[in-house]
């Protein structure tokens, strides 16, 4: 991985980092998320009052692409 520095040297400028709104669902998951434990859906439908089904489609696509959750992914599409 290439430093903001390193980046600049090659001509390619860095993008400011993207804030979140306070007080949004976003940033309450985004909170919730951050912690050293993480979250539990229950937490997360707790906190922004979706029904459990909902939030577990928003949830999903976040781990779709990490290879470590490949097999749980293949494992329920087959469910």
């Amino acid at each position: 991985m290439a430093t903001a520095t390193g980046l600049q040297e090659i001509g390619i400028t860095t993008q400011p980092p993207r804030t979140t709104r306070e007080g949004t669902k976003q940033a309450v998951l985004i909170g919730l998320l951050s912690r050293a434990e993480g979250a539990t859906l229950p937490q997360m439908t707790e906190a922004t009052g979706w029904q459990v089904h909902y939030a577990d489609v928003l949830v999903m696509p976040s781990i779709i692409g990490n290879p470590a959750c490949v097999a749980e992914s293949a494992a329920m599409k087959s469910a």
